[in-house]
């Protein structure tokens, strides 16, 4: 097809040019929503420390577990520096660990469904390890939304 002809040309050639390439919009995640639960309290992350930064939410009881959406707010100047885990009851999810290098800021949502089935009610708590020295952050703030 196509891609060998173009391969070819550029092996033959040196480059290739294309023109008239259509134009693609990034489509923005669905925006779930539900219950949703939310800690504006800043938390200080420990440079080069196991222990981490912690912090809970505690959820009344409600319908069981389907989807969960955990976002997150963290500062932090290295964010490869990081391991970010949710944890409720005995159960506990990784949900960052060690990506994004020296990139500054870790701002994401993550759906899981790892928490199925699960009863809602109960602490949640969210742990932030910086695993190396040197670069510094704190958790700003994280939600949870629980999906209807």
């Amino acid at each position: 097809g196509y891609g060998w002809l173009s391969m070819k040309y550029v092996r033959d050639y040196g480059s290739a040019y294309a023109s008239d390439l259509p134009t693609l919009t990034p489509v923005a995640p669905p925006v779930m929503t539900g219950d949703s639960f939310e800690s504006t309290t800043a938390v200080d992350i420990p440079d080069n420390a196991p222990a981490g930064a912690k912090s809970e939410l505690t959820v009344p009881a409600g319908a069981a577990v389907t989807t969960l959406a955990v976002s997150v707010d963290i500062a932090h100047t290295y964010i490869g520096d990081l391991t970010v885990k949710l944890v409720h009851g005995d159960k506990s999810v990784l949900l960052h660990a060690g990506t994004g290098g020296g990139d500054d800021n870790l701002v994401k949502t993550y759906t899981l469904r790892d928490f199925e089935g699960a009863a809602r009610e109960g602490v949640w708590r969210l742990e932030v390890v910086d695993g190396a020295a040197q670069d510094t952050g704190s958790l700003k703030s994280w939600k949870l939304v629980f999906a209807r």
